[in-house]
């Protein structure tokens, strides 16, 4: 690094400022303009134990046109220069030095987009940044946890994270100039960009921005340990990023934490391709068909890769036994299989939750033998569904025992040689769970509420029991959220569960709320006080699914975005981490350098930073042939953070009605601008919005 970039600036966090006698100034040559920039620095009073911030504020002195002199390159080049004087002194030609050949090149490129932002508007005054310096030495817990924790924060323009995984970082031991703190900078965050403001207001923000930082980065990120090289072993490697954006979670997890991975799948998938070799470490094909000898076929793959497995994991619902077989028999980091298996199974997961409220049967035959031998007649209406199934497959509702056989028939014939569950339905609200589990202590947990399906809304069969909308966080009283966290902890034990991060689909039956309109959107509301002389009924739970694993990309995402909670690098990590029972059993668990970065990466937002989000779910209503989708307005796609159209072109649709099948044509995760019930009002509203606009051609 240049010597005299920093040099007098004197001070530190003892004053709470830096001492900027003789002033930087940068000299920029961009679009034809040759720019003048004042960069004021200062140290924020207030800092966080684990990291500081520095302040840059850049004023524009002068932009000029460029005469053909001094015109560098094409227009979109830029060139800047960097000195340290008086602004007497900035037309010295000898005080400039190349900003570039001076500074880190992660920061370089940083300070590059905001000089490009105010250069390119002549209109911009004043653009400010942030820089992230280390308050002690360490590991930071990912190496973007920058930018992912200020995901979703409305004062900022942009950030980046200037770590590598697993690299260690050094807190400043001598005064603090801007030359040391280029050197020691982690990351930075730019304030947004907005025309017309004067310095006076830029400070104002900077101290809005620097609580949002604090309230975000709060916690002990940067750790005292390492976490040692690993590889992970993902069967299955996801779709095509074109077609969902399930991938873009997990691989970028492990990026994150430096893990490096192994990708199991068919020949011929996209991972394969050396475009996308960035994603992972290697590629093994391998036959996933699901039959009895999968898990040998999964051994004789992994033992195809250059270096030792540290762990193994999918995604999909349908391997997930097999992969913990693999998991137990070459005695990775993994939960009995035997335990995921009765997850997997609708019906075993029941038998041990609720095994006096559902029915299972092989076929119409079996229903009529075991309805025969009821002492109790059925009450209705019953929920009919595949014993294993995904993406509400299959479910049907019945008000009597002619549409009771007629279901279970039809799934008999779309889904042969399952078995077939018979419940009651259940009318309270309908919530999902999930929930991370360390050595059976919950780590952390979370619940957003399911709204009613349009089956449940027009009670018959002929409608979809897809997903239409999930909220989060949940308006459910806390006493029932405390229930059900209890009670779900309880059922965990029970199927044999210790580690992992598992997704349950639950209703609070005997709920104190029930979904009703609200100013024409529905909504859950408190029941009115009913005066009885009997006492009313307790809330129960009522599992629907318990799966061990990560929620859908959808909801993992929107988790990550009101919470700062990635449920992607919890799964990575639980499954390369082999001795964190050892270490819980001796007292050391605070000590593992796995378990450090498991509590390190479940610390949520506080309540004030916790933004509801809504993710809008549009099913298919009828089959035909998919045509395409208009584009929503440009002012409602400002509040969408994610979306994706799942149908193309020609793509055909099978008829829901008689398959059972009621397939997403796309889904929008909306995010409010506000915390609390004007939160939870904006974000519902905005997603009702989005579905009456959303319009597609199906013929």
């Amino acid at each position: 690094m240049d010597e005299t970039i920093g040099e007098g600036v004197t001070g530190g966090t003892d004053n709470g400022h830096l001492s900027a006698s003789p002033v930087m100034f940068f000299r920029v040559l961009y679009e034809s303009k040759q720019a003048f920039l004042r960069c004021d620095s200062q140290v924020p009073e207030k800092q966080g134990n684990t990291y500081q911030t520095i302040d840059m504020i850049l004023t524009t002195i002068s932009i000029l046109p460029c005469s053909p002199i001094t015109r560098v390159g094409n227009d979109s080049h830029i060139t800047i220069e960097v000195a340290q004087c008086t602004v007497e002194e900035i037309s010295n030609t000898t005080c400039w030095t190349s900003l570039q050949e001076s500074i880190p090149s992660k920061l370089y490129y940083f300070i590059e987009t905001v000089v490009k932002g105010t250069v390119g508007s002549y209109g911009l005054q004043v653009a400010a940044m942030k820089l992230v310096l280390p308050q002690i030495d360490g590991y930071i817990v990912r190496n973007d946890i920058i930018e992912r924790r200020l995901l979703n924060c409305t004062l900022i323009e942009g950030t980046m994270d200037f770590t590598e995984p697993r690299e260690k970082v050094h807190a400043l031991r001598t005064g603090l100039t801007m030359q040391l703190a280029f050197e020691h900078a982690i990351g930075a965050i730019s304030l947004k960009l907005c025309l017309g403001v004067n310095s006076e207001t830029v400070k104002f923000l900077l101290l809005q921005l620097e609580s949002e930082i604090a309230a975000r980065l709060g916690f002990p990120w940067i750790l005292d340990a390492p976490l040692r090289k690993k590889r992970l072993v993902i069967v299955e490697g996801r779709p095509h990023p074109t077609e969902s954006a399930a991938s873009e979670g997990p691989y970028r997890a492990t990026k994150a934490l430096g893990i490096e991975v192994v990708v199991l799948d068919h020949e011929g998938h996209w991972l394969q391709d050396h475009q996308f070799a960035h994603l992972r470490d290697e590629f093994i094909s391998c036959d996933l068909t699901v039959d009895e000898n999968l898990p040998g076929r999964i051994i004789q793959a992994m033992r195809k890769s250059r270096n030792d497995i540290d762990g193994i994991i999918t995604y999909s619902d349908k391997l997930l036994v097999a992969t913990a077989q693999v998991a137990n028999i070459l005695r990775l980091p993994a939960d009995p299989a035997v335990t995921i298996e009765r997850c997997s199974d609708k019906g075993k997961m029941r038998e041990i939750t609720t095994p006096e409220l559902v029915l299972s049967v092989t076929g119409v035959d079996d229903l009529r033998e075991q309805i025969e031998a009821l002492k109790i007649p059925l009450r209705y209406p019953l929920i009919v569904k595949p014993g294993r199934g995904q993406s509400s497959e299959g479910v049907h509702m019945v008000n009597s025992e002619m549409e009771l056989f007629s279901a279970v028939q039809k799934d008999q014939t779309v889904f042969p040689g399952k078995s077939y569950l018979v419940e009651p339905y259940i009318s309270g609200p309908e919530v999902d769970a999930n929930i991370v589990l360390l050595n059976g202590e919950i780590i952390f947990n979370e619940t957003n509420d399911d709204f009613p399906s349009f089956a449940e809304r027009h009670r018959t069969d002929s409608s979809s029991f897809a997903e239409t909308s999930t909220i989060m966080p949940s308006i459910l009283p806390q006493s029932e959220l405390f229930l059900l966290k209890s009670v779900l902890s309880e059922a965990l034990m029970k199927l044999g569960l210790r580690n992992g991060v598992f997704h349950i689909e639950a209703r609070i039956q005997n709920s104190s709320m029930r979904y009703e309109h609200q100013q024409g959107d529905l909504e859950l509301t408190r029941l009115p006080y009913r005066q009885s002389s009997t006492p009313l009924s307790e809330p129960t739970i009522f599992f629907i699914e318990i799966n061990a694993r990560t929620p859908g990309h959808q909801e993992s995402f929107a988790v990550e975005f009101t919470y700062g909670i990635d449920y992607y690098a919890l799964y990575t990590l639980l499954a390369v981490s082999p001795h964190l029972s050892l270490a819980y059993m001796h007292g050391e668990n605070n000590k593992n350098p796995e378990s450090q970065r498991l509590h390190a990466l479940t610390y949520p937002f506080p309540p004030h930073v916790q933004f509801p989000t809504n993710i809008v779910f549009i099913p298919v209503t009828r089959g035909g042939t998919f045509v395409s989708a208009k584009p929503l307005h440009k002012e409602l796609m400002s509040h969408i953070l994610s979306y994706k159209i799942l149908m193309k072109t020609g793509d055909i649709i099978e008829d829901p009605v008689a398959t059972g099948k009621w397939p997403f044509i796309a889904y929008f995760l909306v995010i409010s601008r506000s915390v609390g019930a004007e939160g939870r009002r904006q974000v519902r509203t905005l997603g009702e919005f989005v579905r009456s606009a959303f319009e597609v051609e199906i013929i």
